[in-house]
């Protein structure tokens, strides 16, 4: 869902990579911008448009 263009870090990354069990990750969401911010967001917004659908 995340453009190329965005890393995410943090108690996330780590679920993402190992599962549910052994994490304690929080909802909320640690990410960095690699590229432009402004292109990041507007892809962002893009792919959320297409999940609406």
């Amino acid at each position: 869902m995340l453009p190329d263009s965005v890393a995410i870090k943090g108690g996330l990354a780590i679920k993402m990579q190992r599962g549910e069990l052994g994490t304690r990750a929080t909802s909320d969401l640690d990410g960095v911008f690699l590229r432009d911010y402004e292109t990041t967001i507007a892809q962002i917004r893009e792919h959320l448009k297409s999940d609406e659908q």
